[in-house]
């Protein structure tokens, strides 16, 4: 299933990979990080009720 989702992503909240579990280490300045061990690039955004 794809969608597009809006909003601001921040590696603050990024510890490990969702696909793969490993913890990661690699961050780009976009607020998404990559894992070293899947190579799956990836963001983090938060929702919030209005």
């Amino acid at each position: 299933m794809y969608g597009i989702i809006n909003g601001i992503t921040d590696t603050d909240y990024i510890c490990y990979c969702p696909m793969c579990g490993e913890d990661v280490s690699t961050f780009y300045s976009d607020g998404t990080a990559e894992c070293e061990r899947c190579g799956q690039r990836f963001g983090v955004v938060i929702c919030e009720e209005d």
